[in-house]
């Protein structure tokens, strides 16, 4: 007997709300996720400034025994602030999003969190911790 739904395509399931622990160091925030195969990614130009940025907004004050989680998601969730693309082109490596007058590039690591077949996210919504 055929089992029900065994004809479908395999998925790959995706959360709706990611979170990574950015650690900064000499002025660049990065990050490592095992699951999505990133080990000590960078993150690069205005982005860095962006997430300064929303420590600030948040009101978080880092230090030995706080560290920085950031939330984020293509969908709106309670607290999170909204970031707008700004600048994409079909087969660009990355992707811009703005908020607060920041323009920040979001490099292909970006694409571990989102199925883009198509298109990015038009918004991305962020909360920091």
């Amino acid at each position: 007997m055929k089992q029900i739904g065994s004809s479908l395509p395999e998925r790959r399931v995706m959360n709706s709300i990611h979170i990574i622990y950015p650690k900064k160091k000499r002025g660049v925030w990065s990050f490592t996720d095992k699951e999505a195969g990133l080990r000590k990614e960078p993150f690069v130009g205005d982005a860095n400034e962006l997430i300064d940025e929303l420590v600030k907004f948040y009101g978080i004050k880092l230090g030995r025994k706080k560290k920085l989680t950031l939330l984020f998601s293509a969908v709106p969730f309670p607290d999170a602030t909204k970031l707008d693309i700004s600048d994409w082109h079909h087969g660009d490596p990355g992707v811009s999003y703005t908020w607060n007058g920041i323009e920040a590039w979001l490099c292909p690591a970006f694409y571990c969190y989102f199925d883009i077949s198509e298109k990015p996210p038009k918004s991305l919504y962020v909360m920091a911790a």
